[in-house]
């Protein structure tokens, strides 16, 4: 378990009562930022507003209860996926994940 995970997983535990804690890796992102972007598009980087689109969904989705792969669940690290045309897909748990 890394550094991360830890952070993550105790902050869940002790922040607030009420206040859901995840950690959501947005994909990768195509980005102007740097010297390649259309390396990263076609490496399978999304825009960054169908990134953020994602993020939202995850977001949105939040609760106290762990998720058990189902729905955002405080503790838990998700990530914003697209399946091989490009389409957003539901959410998933990282695969890195505890």
């Amino acid at each position: 378990m890394t550094i991360e995970n830890h952070i993550l997983v105790n902050s869940s535990l002790f922040f607030v009562q009420g206040i859901p804690v995840v950690a959501i890796t947005p994909g990768m992102v195509s980005t102007d930022f740097g010297m390649m972007p259309n390396m990263l598009k076609n490496m399978g980087g999304r825009p960054t507003n169908e990134s953020v689109e994602g993020v939202i969904q995850i977001m949105d989705g939040l609760s106290m209860e762990r998720g058990e792969g189902v729905a955002p669940g405080t503790g838990e690290y998700w990530s914003v996926k697209w399946d091989s045309d490009g389409k957003p897909v539901p959410p998933v748990p990282f695969a890195a994940g505890w």
